[in-house]
């Protein structure tokens, strides 16, 4: 409430999320926790008090804090914390009282009376100035891209506002390693999770991008982590999963794999792991049934497909074999490795006409240029 009271009169810094931890946990040993208590109390109390000796200044102070007794999180929880928009209605009591306190500066002080226009040379460059804060935040307000970067300078102690920076940095750099804003977008993921180790969504994106310039031991710490926070994030375990698969500890991978899927993890590339453990564990059969899965859920997804169809090769079920990689083949006409196994299956067909007409394009396709 102190906080509150003292942005209505003085907007410095504003922020669009002030989550937590922005304002840490505090007890009445703190003067600021005095200070929230005994303005809101006074208050309030002098809302009734000056109804008739004052009414503009009883409405002046009911319209600054009524309201934020409905968003303040005193009488019910509201789902937020604190956000410069609750004070929409209560800067219009703030400005009644700083017009009365305008006012009275014109009462006699010492004998002498303030007289308006020495007044006005007094306030015109404190208006000025906030006029320009004014005119210079709305600017932030554009788009996400000027309003997540403004606050995250206004409000670094926000995990959530850390999270939005760090989203942005992420699209900006295209999943490109090499770029700067890759490197800043880990920095401040990094920095989210330090604020909140229960940000899940920091944590998957973080482990992703680890993933990506292929630091696996620290993906897979990340995507840890996180797991202690939820264990029921397919996301997070589709990430331990890929990560433990990289390190080559397929038989964890495995088990993280297997609880993604079972949590309802839809991304292909958890399917084609999970695939590629068991086909190269010769157990075909399981193997089929994760790329036949994974296709359900992503039917134009060409590595499913061209594993499947590895799969049916290695068990000698040709026709099958044939028929995914065809489908390969329409999915991705440029595919070389479709091409190539066509050829491979053919053979194996006894259709030496067609095996030879796929080396052919095969030969086409990964000659130099």
């Amino acid at each position: 409430f102190f906080r509150y009271e003292v942005k209505a009169f003085f907007p410095y810094l504003l922020s669009y999320d002030y989550s937590f931890p922005y304002f840490p946990i505090v007890g009445w040993s703190s003067p600021l926790a005095w200070l929230g208590l005994l303005s809101l109390v006074g208050g309030l109390a002098g809302v009734p008090y000056f109804f008739k000796k004052n009414f503009m200044l009883s409405l002046g102070l009911g319209l600054l804090l009524f309201p934020l007794l409905l968003t303040g999180n005193l009488l019910f929880n509201i789902g937020a914390t604190m956000a410069d928009r609750f004070l929409y209605v209560s800067v219009l009591g703030a400005a009644i009282l700083i017009v009365l306190g305008v006012g009275a500066l014109r009462k006699t002080v010492a004998g002498k009376e303030y007289l308006p226009t020495k007044i006005a040379v007094v306030l015109a460059p404190v208006l000025f100035v906030f006029c320009y804060l004014t005119v210079k935040r709305n600017a932030d307000w554009e788009s996400n891209q000027t309003l997540f970067t403004a606050d995250y300078a206004s409000a670094p102690e926000s995990a959530r506002v850390n999270y939005n920076y760090a989203t942005l940095l992420q699209s900006m750099s295209n999943d490109d390693p090499t770029r700067a804003s890759y490197r800043q977008a880990i920095d401040v993921y990094e920095k989210a999770l330090e604020l909140d180790a229960g940000s899940i969504e920091s944590a998957i994106n973080l482990g992703r991008l680890l993933l990506l310039e292929k630091s696996y031991d620290k993906a897979k710490n990340v995507f840890e982590k996180g797991l202690t926070a939820t264990k029921d994030s397919p996301d997070l375990w589709g990430g331990k999963g890929e990560s433990e698969f990289y390190l080559n500890d397929k038989k964890s991978a495995a088990v993280s794999l297997d609880q993604a899927i079972k949590l309802g993890n839809v991304l292909p590339g958890v399917f084609v792991l999970r695939g590629t453990i068991a086909f190269d564990a010769k157990q075909y059969s399981s193997a089929e049934n994760s790329f036949e899965k994974g296709l359900k859920l992503n039917p134009d997804n060409g590595n499913l497909l061209l594993n499947l169809g590895n799969v049916y090769g290695a068990t000698q079920n040709y026709a099958k074999a044939r028929e995914t990689f065809e489908a390969l083949r329409k999915l991705e006409p440029n595919n070389v490795q479709a091409v190539y196994f066509l050829g491979m299956i053919y053979k194996e067909l006894g259709q030496v006409e067609k095996s030879q007409e796929m080396m052919n394009v095969y030969a086409q396709m990964t000659a130099p240029r």
